[in-house]
């Protein structure tokens, strides 16, 4: 809110300087006091369009300077500072401007040069301003409920909240009741086209990264000639006479020897004696491995097929094994659903009755919220207007 309002040299304006409590301000004044003025100034305050015109005639220059208290953490005047550097201390925010009489405008948010496209951005987050006539927003029933929801507070939310719950798991009921009540000759048709999709996928017998296993598979295959030797090097290499696993068994008896002359020397023991037992543990996996590798032309073919098989299916019903396994499921119930189609709309039927019975309570619940809020809305601007010696009698309708 505006706390702060200080105008030099602005129009007809020599000196002014308003403190604005929090509340209701009117301004009121004979024609031509300069209550317009005060408005025009701080338009120009939150980046109006400005001109040399405004500087009080025989003056240099005319300064308008603002300061606004935000009164909330989550004002949207944060979000926007920061973007363009400025930095607020206290929740307050003092905004200047200056205009020479060559209409040359100088712009400070929190004493810091900006732009009057910035001032303006920030601007429009403080202030709003509404000429006569050019706001009916009030005036617009269609916007009277939002106002008296907003007036209402928790009270209103917590009822609306309830009527909201309650009227989506409704409408979600009764859109898939419509579904099931479509014309037979289009359930029949999508019920042909679901069971033909679940019998294709059901036959091909899928299980989750099967595919994942065969690309592997199928790359050792293809890879089966550089495997071989690469094993059978390496195993030649440990295992085979005058090898590595020959040499460190000869190391580790030599350091066995003399171990218990030079006790330092059981560290180098252990080392050599780790090395030489993770050789044989590395041979025999070499070893393994070769025994079992086995090149089969017609099981890479196999494999392909059935990648193939697998990336057909993909193309029609996921991208993954997972995706297909879940698009069979969601398929499967609604096959059920179809096939026990007028068991099934008895029960939605049912639902959405109780559902209809539980909407009308909260409805009707609401609606009391809103005509009580609405009695004290009305007593509270029959107060206000009092207070501005506007009362007078007329008639309302809650």
């Amino acid at each position: 809110m505006l706390q702060e309002l200080s105008i030099r040299n602005f129009a007809i304006i020599e000196s002014l300087n308003l403190s604005i409590e929090e509340g209701l301000t009117v301004l009121s004044g004979e024609t031509g006091a300069g209550k317009s003025i005060i408005i025009d100034a701080i338009h120009l305050l939150v980046g109006g369009r400005g001109s040399a015109e405004f500087v009080r005639h025989g003056e240099k220059k005319a300064e308008i300077e603002g300061l606004f208290y935000l009164d909330r953490q989550d004002h949207p005047c944060y979000q926007k500072a920061e973007v363009v550097g400025v930095e607020i201390e206290d929740d307050m925010l003092i905004l200047r401007r200056e205009i020479s009489a060559s209409g040359k405008s100088v712009c400070r948010i929190n004493g810091k040069l900006v732009t009057i496209s910035t001032l303006r951005e920030i601007g429009s987050t403080l202030v709003d301003i509404h000429g006569q006539h050019e706001h009916q927003e009030l005036m617009d029933e269609r916007f009277h409920l939002l106002l008296l929801d907003q007036f209402g507070g928790n009270e209103i939310i917590s009822a609306l909240s309830n009527y909201q719950e309650i009227y989506t798991v409704y409408d979600q009921t009764k859109n898939h009741l419509d579904k099931l009540n479509d014309n037979e000759q289009k359930t029949a048709h999508r019920l042909d086209l679901i069971q033909f999709q679940l019998s294709e996928i059901e036959k091909a017998e899928l299980r989750l990264h099967e595919d994942e296993e065969l690309m592997e598979e199928k790359r050792k295959l293809n890879n089966f000639e550089k495997l071989y030797e690469a094993l059978n090097s390496a195993y030649e290499s440990i295992q085979g006479e005058q090898k590595a696993l020959d040499w460190t068994g000869l190391a580790m008896s030599h350091m066995e020897s003399v171990s218990d002359i030079d006790e330092e020397l059981n560290t180098v023991l252990d080392s050599v004696s780790s090395s030489y037992y993770a050789l044989e543990d590395a041979s025999r996996t070499i070893r393994y491995q070769l025994d079992g590798l086995e090149y089969n032309p017609e099981r890479l073919h196999e494999i392909e097929d059935r990648l193939n098989e697998i990336n057909s299916l993909k193309r029609k019903y996921g991208t993954s094994i997972e995706e297909i396994l879940e698009y069979s499921a969601r398929i499967e119930e609604e096959i059920d659903q179809i096939t026990n189609r007028d068991t099934h709309i008895l029960e939605l039927q049912n639902k959405l009755a109780s559902f209809e019975k539980d909407l009308e309570i909260e409805a009707n619940n609401l609606t009391d919220v809103r005509k009580k809020v609405a009695t004290e809305l009305t007593n509270s601007i029959h107060d206000q207007l009092q207070e501005l010696y506007m009362a007078k009698p007329f008639s309302s309708k809650v």
